[in-house]
């Protein structure tokens, strides 16, 4: 991400959200997963978490371009 955009950044940061928000809820879900169904099905989760934070760490629209471009 370039700096000093000014309403570019609002917007990217408006649009992440979802990102975000879709990590918080899966950090519950794991835990909530851990404690009443199986312990290793929430460690699979907690595990692919930071590869999904890693592989979209510059937002997912850049993601999806990514992997548009890579068919």
């Amino acid at each position: 991400m370039r700096q000093g955009r000014g309403a570019d950044d609002l917007r990217f940061f408006e649009a992440e959200r979802v990102r975000a928000l879709l990590g918080v809820l899966a950090y519950a879900i794991a835990g909530l997963v851990g404690v009443l169904l199986s312990v290793p099905a929430a460690l699979v989760v907690l595990l692919l978490l930071p590869i999904f934070y890693g592989l979209s760490s510059n937002g997912s629209y850049d993601l999806r371009r990514r992997l548009r471009h890579r068919r």
